[in-house]
């Protein structure tokens, strides 16, 4: 999908750390080898990492860095455009 999405001109790609549990940016990671320069990469934080941290979730530094340091993990990226 992202081949042909590519190949329309397409050049976003949107995720987020909660997708499928982490899983939907793992998979995105993998799938930008090699052209993550081409692209503009996107991913949310919002919602909670933890339900029993008060601090795991909304729009706000105590969760924003540790979000952002999990997707650039999962990401295998150093910056996120979005």
């Amino acid at each position: 999908m992202l081949d042909h999405d590519t190949d329309a001109g397409g050049n976003v790609v949107d995720t987020a750390n909660f997708y499928g549990d982490g899983n939907s940016e793992r998979i995105v990671g993998e799938l930008l080898t090699g052209r993550r320069d081409r692209l503009v990469l996107a991913s949310e934080y919002t919602v909670t990492r933890d339900p029993t941290d008060p601090n795991a979730a909304a729009n706000h530094r105590k969760n924003l860095v540790p979000s952002l340091e999990e997707s650039l993990r999962r990401l295998q990226t150093d910056y996120i455009d979005l």
